[in-house]
């Protein structure tokens, strides 16, 4: 019988053949653990265990299955060859032909024809990777693409945190996804919360409204379509050019917040808008644009163009964008070199061809002023056609450029105007006609001689104008008028009421339309 001491050595003995059979190396944590079918070593390569057939390593929450693989026990490492796969914690898998790994560095080196890592949803496919598993990470340098559920990514390089769930793509990126394609050279894209954060040159082009930003620092979230640029921000639409500091836009509602040195070039409708902060809103097929701080529309003609700045400025466009209004409202004031305007709201109702005036409203022509509670402005092509004001409608002239005192005035309830190449021709006044006129009489030697005030009223009145000067008067139904010598006229006398002249607040350049007003109520 043997002794206890015999039988723990051949126990010994025997588990320690056993152990050797299947090639197993039990080490410490940071060694590599290793299992196949056949081992053998060669005199050339005394460090190098050469293993085929079922290999299996394990380190530190990775299996790696091969064909065969040369292990370097006392460097810790290992070159994998064959058909490879590779498992860690349960939620990684990659796969290639070749493997390079360093237990000590905890590096992997994975290449083939074709190198695949899944990640829960995500599945990179590259020929080269290489794995840090402190960080945690997985980088490429030869290009890869990305399928992360129904996006699509690809890259010349990129670092994939695995922790985390983002990458860092570099060189040539593109993002695709149903509604959208990102295209830039240094994107950031985290797959937890669809966010892609774009640095540099980026394109943003979005399939649901046909809109294209662009961007040199960004946001945008690939799920939602929602987008942020704060950096040479440029967004296409339609026809339409909008430039900001910052711009908040949302593809699926439609909507969109800029900030800071607006500029919207609408090639469509020849128009430009500039402000502070804008608003686009599509809903069905109308789409609302509001411009605030410093706001101003030019709409760009043939030979002239037409300014118009409000606290808050409005377009509304259709489904073809071609824009249909415009809303001036608070301190809005109108140029065109053939007539200014201004008033605390306007509209401009393009199809219509109609201006409409609201607010203490004055409109400008020439050496005409006009006002009254209602302005309206028919148009003929880009020409002023009629004119309508209504009620308490006045016309004031400057009778004399050396004075401050003489103005001539004509009053009604409602005045219409017309209009013959822009300038004003005729006009005629309806209820309660009133008229304050300089009368002169011009010499041959071009000096001119006050022949006195006439002062009248009648029901209805017609005027007659020359250059824009009102020519001629003419009293209908109960004329009443008075010729009088400008002595023996009152001051009082000389104003119909409500006159007031607001040559002050009448903007005489472009850049005059910034002016605010003086309201007087």
């Amino acid at each position: 019988m043997q002794s206890a001491e015999s039988m723990n050595i051949v126990l010994k003995t025997a588990f320690l053949i056993s152990f050797l059979a299947i090639g197993t190396c039990l080490t410490a944590q940071k060694e590599i653990e290793y299992k196949s079918e056949f081992g053998k070593k060669m005199p050339s390569l005394p460090d190098d265990l050469i293993l085929t057939k079922d290999v299996v390593f394990k380190h530190e929450g990775m299996m790696m299955y091969c064909d065969s693989a040369v292990f370097n026990k006392t460097e810790n490492r290992f070159s994998a060859y064959g058909i490879i796969d590779i498992f860690i914690d349960d939620t990684i898998h990659l796969t290639g032909d070749e493997v390079y790994y360093d237990g000590n560095t905890k590096i992997a080196e994975i290449m083939g024809k074709t190198v695949v890592l899944e990640d829960g949803k995500t599945t990179l496919i590259s020929d080269y990777l290489v794995m840090e598993r402190i960080p945690n990470t997985v980088r490429y340098t030869t290009g890869a693409t990305i399928y992360d559920n129904k996006d699509t990514m690809t890259s010349i390089t990129a670092t994939y945190f695995m922790n985390d769930k983002i990458f860092n793509f570099f060189d040539r990126v593109n993002i695709k996804t149903a509604d959208s394609d990102i295209f830039g050279d240094t994107i950031n894209y985290n797959s937890k919360t669809n966010i892609a954060w774009c640095y540099g040159a980026t394109t943003i082009v979005q399939r649901k409204d046909s809109s294209v930003i662009y961007t040199e620092n960004g946001l945008y979230n690939t799920k939602t379509n929602y987008c942020e640029s704060y950096k040479a921000t440029r967004m296409k639409q339609k026809g339409r050019l909008t430039t900001a500091d910052t711009l908040f836009y949302d593809s699926k509602l439609r909507n969109g917040d800029a900030f800071g040195n607006i500029y919207i070039n609408d090639s469509t409708n020849r128009m430009i808008g500039t402000g502070d902060y804008a608003n686009m809103t599509t809903i069905d097929t109308t789409t609302t644009t509001f411009l605030t701080g410093n706001a101003l529309i030019k709409q760009v003609e043939d030979k002239d163009t037409l300014y118009f700045h409000a606290d808050t400025l409005t377009t509304i466009s259709d489904t073809l964008n071609h824009c249909q209004d415009i809303f001036a409202y608070n301190q809005a004031k109108i140029f065109r070199n053939d007539f200014q305007a201004a008033a605390e709201f306007a509209h401009y109702n393009i199809n219509d061809s109609l201006l409409t005036m609201l607010l203490q409203p004055v409109m400008w022509n020439e050496d005409n002023q006009m006002t009254a509670d209602t302005i309206q402005m028919y148009f003929v092509g880009k020409k002023i056609d009629r004119l309508a004001l209504y009620p308490n409608a006045m016309v004031i002239q400057d009778a004399d450029t050396l004075s401050d005192n003489r103005y001539n005035q004509m009053y009604g309830r409602r005045l219409t105007a017309y209009f013959e190449k822009g300038k004003i021709k005729e006009a005629e006044i309806e209820g309660n006609a009133q008229s304050i006129y300089y009368m002169w009489d011009d010499n041959k030697d071009k000096t001119r001689r006050l022949i006195g005030i006439n002062i009248g009223n009648s029901s209805k009145m017609k005027i007659y104008f020359e250059k824009s000067k009102i020519k001629r008067l003419v009293g209908i139904d109960k004329p009443e008028y008075t010729l009088d010598d400008e002595a023996r006229v009152a001051n009082e006398k000389r104003f119909l009421q409500g006159f007031s002249w607001q040559d002050a607040d009448r903007p005489k350049t472009p850049s005059d339309v910034f002016s605010p007003r003086n309201i007087k109520n």
